[in-house]
């Protein structure tokens, strides 16, 4: 619409249109911040603490013999 319009007007009404464009942009980007910073407090808040860490390590299966755990061919069945 701006070059259509004559003169000078055409101009300024250029310039108006990308200024309330960049403001626009910088307000959006404001308030997704707020509510970014706003969701980090409130989960942060309400999420349970990590796990205590376990003072000893659960047992682990039996383990394969030696022969099997460093043999390089299939185990024979």
């Amino acid at each position: 619409m701006a070059s259509h319009t004559p003169g000078p007007r055409g101009t300024y009404l250029l310039l108006a249109a990308q200024n309330a464009y960049s403001i626009g942009m910088s307000e959006v980007l404001r308030v997704g911040i707020g509510v970014m910073v706003v969701a980090a407090l409130v989960i942060s808040a309400f999420m349970p603490e990590r796990a205590q860490t376990v003072s000893h390590q659960p047992s682990a299966p039996e383990a394969a013999p030696a022969e099997l755990a460093t043999s390089r061919s299939r185990p024979r069945l």
